[in-house]
């Protein structure tokens, strides 16, 4: 935020004492660096404050001449007044600058800026967003959960949760079913339950956030490019349900599998608040030895088991058919060592599997468990709803999986 403008009576007070000391001595008595001292001299003189007045409403001194006779006598004095220019810029509310253009003069000097501006949340209101949506949380106190007593199946089991978009909001008149946040939680959740119970239990399991896990990125219900949503609840009450899903899955997980990896990848919703789901899953996750939480900002997410190698990504940067490429470029060490490649991509909403012109890679995407909102149903998207969870060998690849459907 820029400074007040300063007033007609302080550039008055800095004009006098200049102009009855040496330049050096004013800077000391008004306390101001001699740069300083010098704009606020131009803006007087532009304000007709220096002995030209009076200045018309809306304009500036931009020009001063003087007629002299022959003998070297002012006899009159010329003032050129031009539009006053507006006071200091001000970002916009709402606005973040988005880029910074400069006109520049044969010497190299700025002639003239441009700054462009964009809506959106910055940083620092990001992080008061997210400190006013845990200020009264409470966490519930976490000891390690015992391991089960069974036999596992030297086996991992991915479990990928897509596209939830927790906070959506649809109307039935409008799209066909009724979704809020409620819904979403019971719904989800329910699924979720009967996904992990279907499943045998096996040494690890990795439950993955395809990206997207909340509908909104900020209080103004708006993603992170500010595409404005239809939100239930507030963006405080909508993340902390966003967080407790995840910890329900994550829990229920505890209860047949042996070790959890969890990742909550980044999505073209959701930004900044996958960022504050994953440490907040790590947090809470601190004390229990068998659950490790992975908080990179990487797009992209990779894990080799034996022979078997597996990617993901939530799919709004790189498309589907770059996948094998990426896998063999940043990871060519499990590239090489493995026999068996999946990569996972999200935001499709629908489900599809590719392998012949994909180098040799099963490029899956993945259902939504979430309703249609009114702009998918507007577009005539019609995909079906579900969760499911494959179980991957050391040496065989994907051996199994299970599905559940919602209506």
């Amino acid at each position: 935020m820029a400074n007040a403008p300063i007033t007609d009576d302080r550039l008055i007070e800095i004009f006098e004492v200049c102009k009855t000391h040496k330049r050096s001595e004013a800077c000391t008595i008004l306390g101001l660096s001699e740069s300083t001292v010098r704009g606020h001299l131009r803006e007087a003189a532009r304000r007709g404050l220096s002995g030209f007045s009076p200045v018309l409403d809306g304009f500036e001194v931009a020009k001063v001449s003087t007629a002299a006779d022959e003998y070297g006598n002012i006899k009159k004095t010329y003032v050129t007044q031009k539009p006053a220019k507006s006071g200091p810029f001000e970002i916009p509310d709402g606005h973040q600058i988005k880029a910074v253009s400069a006109l520049l003069d044969a010497d190299g000097r700025v002639s003239a800026q441009w700054v462009k501006t964009k809506e959106g949340i910055s940083p620092l209101d990001a992080a008061e967003c997210l400190k006013t949506a845990f200020a009264d949380y409470i966490p519930p106190k976490h000891s390690p959960v015992q391991i089960p007593q069974e036999n596992f199946a030297d086996s991992l089991t991915f479990i990928p949760l897509p596209d939830l978009h927790i906070g959506m909001y649809a109307w039935k008149d409008e799209t066909g079913k009724n979704w809020d946040l409620k819904i979403a939680e019971r719904e989800i959740g329910g699924a979720a339950e009967r996904l992990l119970a279907l499943g045998v239990p096996t040494r690890k399991a990795i439950i993955l956030g395809g990206g997207d896990s909340m509908h909104i990125d900020n209080k103004k219900n708006e993603t992170t490019n500010a595409t404005r949503q239809d939100a239930d609840g507030r963006y405080d009450k909508v993340l902390l349900a966003a967080c407790f899903l995840f910890v329900r899955v994550i829990d229920l997980a505890l209860l047949k599998h042996g070790e959890i990896d969890v990742r909550v990848l980044k999505g073209n919703h959701d930004e900044h608040s996958s960022v504050a789901i994953a440490y907040f899953l790590f947090a809470h996750y601190r004390n229990e030895p068998r659950v490790t939480v992975d908080i990179s900002a990487n797009l992209f997410w990779f894990h080799r088991f034996g022979k078997t190698m597996l990617a993901a990504t939530h799919g709004h940067e790189a498309k589907p058919d770059k996948m094998p490429l990426i896998m063999a470029v940043d990871r060519p060490d499990d590239w090489a060592k493995s026999e068996h490649r999946f990569a996972h991509v999200f935001h499709v909403h629908h489900s599809s599997k590719r392998q012949d012109e994909y180098g040799g890679v099963i490029v899956e995407s993945h259902q939504a468990p979430v309703a249609r909102d009114a702009w998918h149903h507007g577009a005539g998207y019609r995909s079906g709803r579900s969760l499911c969870s494959i179980i991957y060998d050391k040496e065989h690849g994907e051996i199994a999986r299970s599905r559940v459907a919602l209506t």
